[in-house]
């Protein structure tokens, strides 16, 4: 009798712990990710875009960003980013040109822990119909 309860506790235990880390996932997912970008990553613009807008799974404490060329040149097309929430908002202060670009981030998350990443797209402008 006693073995059973000592089975039926750690059963018990060993489903609560596993709900509750479950419900708040691991150590490893608390930090900060990307989850969405604006251009999506891999997508062609029919024209330069005015601002790239970079969504993050929590609220960044800094972040730098870089705009490069295919070829790895670094382009001065970008502003300073600004930190809105969860949102990072770049604004693109010249036109680019037909080509395709890489911006890279780097986030400081809330737990200090340093995030890499990029997203790529690329800008192919649609002239115009001739009247």
């Amino acid at each position: 009798m006693c073995i059973l309860s000592r089975r039926r506790i750690l059963a018990v235990a060993s489903i609560t712990m596993a709900a509750i880390w479950l419900a708040h996932g691991s150590p490893l997912s608390a930090h900060d990710m990307l989850v969405k970008s604006m251009p999506e990553t891999g997508s062609s613009l029919v024209e330069s875009p005015q601002e790239i807008a970079l969504k993050f799974s929590g609220k960044p404490a800094a972040v730098l960003v870089r705009l490069l060329a295919l070829d790895g040149t670094e382009l001065n097309g970008v502003g300073d980013p600004a930190i809105d929430g969860r949102w990072v908002h770049i604004p693109v202060t010249e036109m680019l040109p037909d080509g395709s670009y890489k911006l890279t981030f780097r986030i400081t998350s809330r737990d200090a822990h340093v995030i890499d990443g990029s997203i790529d797209f690329s800008v192919r402008h649609v002239p115009a119909p001739a009247q």
